[in-house]
């Protein structure tokens, strides 16, 4: 009881009219912390008291005994009585260490890693009427107590559960409480006598409590938005012609209905190979039917869900390539969110063991560096989005016989070469109509029979490589058929790099362990 002694003096507890209040709230049935709530108190180590020490001291250092005759003695009420301002949230049943320990049991059993934690509660709307309600019957019979400018000094709900709960509960966790924490537990407090409490505001204001969707909970009415507007817009007066003050008794405590664990996502970077031209990027459903078999997210992430127990996975990449172009050289960037994750502390090693056991499942794709990487890291994967230069090389074909000088005399020379693309003509279902310029910075081709030829360009992040070869009817100015004087087309393109330094490279890279299918096609 030291502590409590320490505040004491701080808290007036000689006052009279504050004596009377403790007196009259108790014999509304209001609990010892919700006393102290409604007496301005934050003193966050009183809070922490267990309800019999908080009334000990709150009855017993009173002015004289005579004013706290009865105090402490629940007989009349009943032990189990409710507070009609917190109903329960305060009280025992849900602000206790026995709670604290089902409530760690609960959290243990969910299985998440994490270094820090993070308490919410959502409790039931009426309890602003509760409280408001507590608040005016306080002010008219003690306004020394309660004025209007002490309104606002009252504690949340909320906030003296986390003063009672939260020390000792980083205690069983064995972590700090941290607001930034990126592990959440969610607590929800129901009771199903206060349903109708705030119907009589339909009444009040129809054109204000209409339903509204709400996309976590479905269909609301009541929010912590309008219900404090109309207190405010209808003034004490209206409110207590409405609303009995101090609030009725309830006969059964609120209820914890349930306790939800969330934990921030992870992101886990690296670069992946594409070795099959019958492989999407995501699942590629048309009209509900899926057009490829599987596809690059669902392979790599079908790993790390394992490992990391997430609920779902979102990935995204420096560009994508379609459905029949290869990714070689390095690879493609990208990152994964792993979303709610259970798992999220992984060594070197183990992310390599995650990795190998990825490239040893598919032969269409492969994966290297990966690792985990920073939510504000990701944002590299986006800069110089325009900027950043690919590698391309590509079979095509041409109407008319070819010679190697040919080619060399009309491409080798190029550079820097500016081109317009209208938007093309197979992605206009999804793409805004629009000209784009790009540049095509270097150039180059190998003849491999008459009408056969392989380029290699190097270009501007976003260029259209399949229309600037065919035209794409005159959408795409200059072409490789302009430039040919002949009419051109592509039969197979592959990307050869992207070239983005992240992420960080944790392993050798030798081109000579890449095959290059054109180096086949042109022996």
């Amino acid at each position: 009881m030291d502590e409590m002694q320490t505040y004491q003096s701080a808290l007036l507890m000689e006052d009279q009219d504050v004596s009377e209040a403790i007196k009259l709230m108790h014999s509304w049935c209001v609990c010892p912390r919700c006393i102290l709530r409604f007496l301005c108190i934050k003193a966050q180590e009183l809070y922490k008291q267990s309800t019999k020490e908080l009334e000990i001291w709150l009855y017993r250092h009173m002015k004289s005994d005579a004013d706290v005759s009865g105090f402490g003695n629940r007989e009349k009420k009943g032990a189990d009585f409710v507070c009609i301002a917190c109903i329960g949230i305060l009280q025992d049943g849900c602000c206790s260490e026995t709670f604290c320990h089902e409530l760690f049991d609960t959290v243990q059993k969910e299985g998440f890693q994490f270094d820090s934690y993070y308490m919410s509660l959502s409790i039931p709307v009426p309890l602003i009427l509760r409280e408001y309600s507590v608040f005016l019957k306080l002010r008219e019979l003690i306004p020394n107590v309660a004025k209007d400018s002490s309104k606002e000094e009252v504690a949340q709900i909320k906030e003296a559960w986390k003063w009672a709960c939260g020390p000792f509960m980083s205690k069983l966790l064995g972590v700090p409480f941290d607001q930034k924490s990126l592990f959440q537990v969610k607590l929800t407090f129901d009771h199903p006598e206060l349903e109708r409490e705030c119907h009589f505001l339909y009444d009040l204001y129809p054109d204000v409590f209409c339903r509204r969707k709400n996309n976590k909970h479905g269909w609301e009415v009541f929010t912590r938005v309008n219900v404090p507007n109309a207190l405010e817009d209808m003034g004490p007066t209206k409110f207590q012609k409405n609303y009995c003050c101090p609030p009725r008794a309830l006969s059964m405590t609120c209820q914890c209905t349930s306790v939800i664990c969330t934990h921030e996502a992870i992101f886990i970077a690296g670069r992946y190979n594409k070795y099959s031209r019958d492989l999407s990027q995501t699942p590629w459903v048309v009209d509900g039917e899926r057009r490829t078999e599987s596809s690059i997210e669902e392979m790599i992430c079908a790993h790390l869900q394992k490992a990391t127990q997430a609920k779902e996975y979102k990935l995204s990449a420096s560009g994508r390539e379609d459905v029949d172009v290869l990714m070689l050289g390095r690879g493609r960037p990208f990152v994964i969110e792993m979303i709610n994750p259970r798992k999220i502390r992984f060594t070197a090693q183990e992310m390599k063991e995650i990795q190998d056991s990825i490239n040893k499942s598919h032969k269409e794709i492969r994966v290297r560096d990966l690792q985990i990487v920073t939510k504000e890291d990701t944002g590299n994967l986006k800069k110089g989005e325009e900027e950043k230069v690919k590698r391309y090389s590509a079979m095509c074909w041409a109407n008319k016989v070819l010679s190697q000088e040919l080619l060399d005399s009309r491409l080798n020379h190029l550079e820097n070469l500016i081109i317009q693309q209208k938007t093309p003509i197979r992605v206009l279902h999804r793409r805004a109509l629009a000209i784009r310029e790009r540049a095509i910075h270097k150039i180059s081709a190998k003849l491999k029979d008459d009408h056969h030829f392989v380029i290699f360009l190097s270009t501007q992040a976003g260029t259209y490589i399949k229309e600037f070869v065919h035209g794409d009817f005159g959408r795409t100015v200059p072409n490789l058929g302009r430039i040919l004087d002949a009419e051109c087309d592509i039969l197979e393109l592959s990307v050869e790099a992207v070239e983005l330094d992240w992420p960080h490279q944790l392993e050798e890279y030798n081109s000579e362990d890449e095959v290059n299918p054109y180096d086949l096609l042109l022996t």
